[in-house]
């Protein structure tokens, strides 16, 4: 049989023809697949980021990590009023979850060289000519304004801004007092399986007492909140030192350096970008189905709400209601 290689050949091309239609029409669906998935990746992308609710403001998602026990870090001052109006707000969400969340509170105080610290106190001792040039360089108005303010010695400087350990000294932002504070909290919340008496200790040290006054106030509301203060100033006396470096350490880790912190299974809440950057900037936080302000970021509806995001499983009192409390809206130490 003679074979026609003018039909072979138009056969044979017809089907490579056939087959380059079919792969180049294959590749087109796959580039516009492609470049389709970009394009609606990148809208997907920039909505996720950047959303933006009627009002026209930014919707910024808080969406922490999913845990069978929720882990709750806060980090304060303790006379800081916007760390205490933190507390009494997670005082409501763990009078609801007790618990059933891990809490961890921690405190922001920081160390330095004794003798660094004297040459610092060294011009804040009072003297006439020293009081004379401040007075000149407008720091005071007059000398008996400057005497007022300035101390008597280095050691009554030193003793005003915290506590010397060793070769450190221990200070936190509001002074002497507060860090001595700072540390009977922590002693009672080591010492305390109730932890419903810290948390009372704490609202009532914050309702009554000062930074200034605190070391003679403190008693009376340890006692009323069942607490043995023998206890604690034992604590505070043998452990002090070891406890402040611990705390150090965990601020340092979380790079925390204001008051109120809060880190709910290890997400910083609220999340970057959750606060306006200008006056002319609206920007809300979305916790699954609900859109919270600003200003409500601290209170204990939106904390319980946050903390209760981190669940695998929330439990039933994560559906109830919490109530607002006073203090302000915003800000830090």
């Amino acid at each position: 049989m003679k074979l026609n290689h003018k039909k072979v050949f138009s056969r044979f091309k017809k089907k490579v023809d056939k087959e380059e239609v079919i792969r180049k029409g294959f590749l087109l669906i796959v580039i516009l697949l492609a470049a389709g998935a970009g394009f609606l990746g990148g809208r997907i992308s920039v909505k996720e980021q950047n959303p933006v609710d009627k009002e026209g403001a930014k919707l910024v998602t808080f969406s922490p990590q999913k845990e069978r026990k929720p882990n709750v870090k806060f980090f304060v001052m303790s006379f800081c009023p916007f760390g205490n109006q933190a507390e009494e707000g997670l005082k409501k969400v763990f009078d609801l979850l007790g618990d059933k969340v891990q809490w961890e509170p921690h405190y922001i105080v920081s160390k330095y060289d004794v003798e660094e610290m004297r040459k610092g106190c060294q011009q804040r001792v009072y003297s006439p000519s020293r009081c004379r040039d401040y007075v000149k360089k407008g720091y005071f108005q007059n000398e008996k304004e400057c005497r007022e303010n300035l101390y008597s010695s280095v050691d009554e400087c030193l003793r005003s801004q915290g506590e010397v350990l060793g070769d450190k000294i221990y200070v936190s932002l509001h002074g002497a007092g507060e860090l001595h504070q700072d540390v009977r909290e922590i002693c009672v919340w080591e010492q305390t399986d109730d932890k419903k008496k810290w948390w009372q200790f704490v609202s009532l040290v914050n309702k009554n007492c000062t930074a200034q006054d605190v070391d003679s106030c403190w008693e009376k509301q340890a006692k009323d909140a069942g607490l043995a203060v023998d206890k604690i100033k034992e604590c505070a006396q043998s452990q002090a030192q070891e406890l402040l470096d611990k705390e150090i350490a965990v601020v340092s880790k979380y790079q925390v350096t204001g008051s109120p912190t809060f880190i709910f299974n290890e997400s910083r809440y609220p999340p970057q970008g959750a606060y306006p950057r200008s006056r002319d900037e609206k920007v809300k936080m979305k916790i699954g189905k609900s859109v919270f302000t600003p200003e409500e970021y601290r209170q204990p509806e939106t904390l319980k709400t946050a903390i209760c995001a981190g669940w695998k499983k929330p439990p039933k009192e994560c559906k109830e209601k919490l109530s607002e409390v006073a203090g302000p809206k915003s800000g830090g130490c």
